[in-house]
């Protein structure tokens, strides 16, 4: 399913914003890309990167990675930054996304989404977090 794109803090226009969305009670799945420029002042402006969005049952997320590459085309420079769903007070759902400061001097950067977002209370989380949390003695051992 597409997600539609209703505004971004960041000086893109939603329509270039393509992302499609899996979803379940559990998990976000989010795959697409669009380009950043950095040389908007809202850009420079932005905290972080929030893309108002319709269509996300989620109404928060665990943190998560995206890629980020040099969108000139020069070099091949890529790195990653974080990325999460939330939920502002009208209900509204947001997908944030932390600005590279790093490539403000590249005049662009690509955003590439090929995420997973956990749901926090997921059971798939309670399980790995459980599982973390601290090592349990082998009945087998004395």
């Amino acid at each position: 399913m597409r997600l539609q794109v209703l505004s971004t803090n960041f000086g893109v226009d939603p329509a270039d914003i393509q992302l499609d969305v899996y979803q379940n009670n559990d998990v976000t799945v989010i795959n697409g890309d669009f380009v950043v420029d950095t040389t908007n002042e809202d850009y420079k402006m932005a905290f972080a990167l929030e893309i108002a969005v319709s269509g996300l049952n989620c109404p928060k997320s665990m943190n998560t990675t995206v890629f980020v590459m040099n969108a000139n085309g020069g070099t091949h420079d890529i790195t990653i930054t974080k990325a999460s769903i939330k939920t502002k007070e009208n209900n509204q759902r947001i997908i944030c996304v932390r600005p590279v400061r790093a490539y403000d001097s590249l005049g662009m950067y690509r955003v590439v989404f090929r995420s997973m977002l956990p749901s926090p209370m997921s059971p798939s989380h309670r399980s790995f977090r459980d599982s973390t949390a601290s090592p349990q003695k082998s009945p087998l051992v004395q």
